[in-house]
């Protein structure tokens, strides 16, 4: 936490004997009131450690830091009570309001519940310049700062009370800007581990040289995460030392903020994720040409060779545009059909177009590109798959 520095307020304040150190305990008692924009603060016996005629500060989760001065201060056997037999005993002295650039406004109530005896109180706008106007305190009666907002207090007095109150409020610095955002990832079920290789523009604007940063695995839905600075880093690829995925755009919208390989962006926390497909289910694929898509056709497959002959329907399972199917065993050959929808069956009877017949290549090769504006026998290519 940031802190400014302590100014200690030495005007009105006698030579005493040491007592002991005061601690206060105090983000307990901190209380941050939205809607007002304030605080609220109350100390009593419980909240001191250690006696002395020392400062006692209080540190809160909201960055503030305020700190009193005391002098001959006692507290009695069960900590029920404060004794003052003469001197300065509180003395506001110093508070940052928010880390973020906010500053004290001003006190804006002190309440003390006094036991036996009276206590003065004096206010300032600086430290240890007091206002010659004084206010003699009532037992557990606010006294009403609204109308002036000092930024500093004291308490003088011979007396005995249990707690003191303080309220004020304060102006907000500018909260920082979080760029950050949790990128997920669905990976192939086959891989160990992933990585998250992310760069930005400029050289050497990456936050972690390749393979990038080791993703943290979520055990419960699978699903591989890293927090980086999406606006530093625009770009990704995911990894797993040998295999990746494509070049990436960082995503700006947290609704599609998980990567599902092969397929695109989604939610993380959607139910509308594709299926998970595991590419070394599938050996066979197709990319059927604009033509044969037309009139929601389906896609089979006739395998044959010295084994006989099957068909085995081809399905797009990841919404990419290209089919799949898993090659059975034993057959040399093969013809892509455009099959009539309307008939699950497949036939040739069933069937709307062809390939011409096509030796199943066994070079790596398994993915058929039907040619462009083709419908029957029109001709393809043979390429690799690459998933990603």
């Amino acid at each position: 936490m940031k802190r400014k520095a302590l100014i200690a307020a030495s005007i009105g304040v006698m030579a005493l004997t040491l007592v002991g150190t005061v601690a206060f305990g105090g983000e307990r008692n901190l209380i941050r009131h939205e809607a007002a924009d304030s605080y609220s603060l109350t100390v009593t016996p419980a909240d001191v450690d250690v006696l002395s005629n020392e400062k006692s500060t209080v540190e809160t989760s909201y960055g503030s830091l305020i700190t009193f001065g005391h002098t001959n201060i006692g507290i009695d056997g069960s900590k029920s009570n404060f004794t003052l037999t003469e001197g300065t005993l509180f003395n506001y002295d110093d508070l940052e309001a928010n880390p973020n650039g906010g500053a004290l406004s001003g006190l804006t109530s002190i309440t003390v519940d006094i036991v036996e005896g009276s206590l003065t109180l004096s206010y300032g706008w600086e430290t240890g310049v007091w206002s010659e106007d004084t206010t003699a305190l009532t037992d557990n009666v606010a006294c009403d700062l609204s109308d002036l907002h000092p930024n500093y207090f004291k308490l003088s007095g011979s007396a005995t009370f249990s707690t003191i109150s303080v309220s004020y409020t304060c102006t907000r610095g500018e909260e920082p800007v979080d760029n950050t955002m949790t990128v997920y990832f669905r990976a192939p079920e086959s891989w160990a581990n992933a990585n998250l290789y992310c760069w930005g523009e400029g050289t050497n604007n990456w936050e972690k040289a390749w393979p990038g940063t080791a993703m943290t695995k979520d055990e419960l839905t699978g699903l591989w995460y890293h927090t980086y600075d999406t606006t530093l880093y625009t770009n990704v690829i995911f990894n797993n030392g040998s295999e990746q995925s494509a070049n990436l755009e960082s995503p700006t919208d947290e609704n599609l903020d998980c990567y599902v390989w092969d397929n695109g962006w989604y939610n993380e926390d959607t139910t509308e994720m594709p299926p998970y497909i595991d590419p070394t289910a599938y050996d066979l694929f197709l990319i059927p040409n604009s033509n044969w898509k037309v009139d929601n056709a389906r896609f089979a497959a006739y395998f044959f060779g010295s084994k006989g002959n099957t068909w085995v329907s081809l399905e797009d399972v990841d919404s990419d545009g290209i089919y799949e199917c898993v090659k059975p065993s034993g057959y040399e050959n093969v013809i892509f059909c455009r099959m009539n929808p309307g008939n699950q069956t497949n036939s040739w009877d069933t069937k709307w177009n062809q390939t011409e017949d096509l030796t199943i290549p066994t070079n790596g090769n398994n993915l058929y590109t039907v040619k462009d504006d083709t419908w029957d026998k029109g001709g393809g290519t043979w390429s690799t798959h690459v998933f990603g």
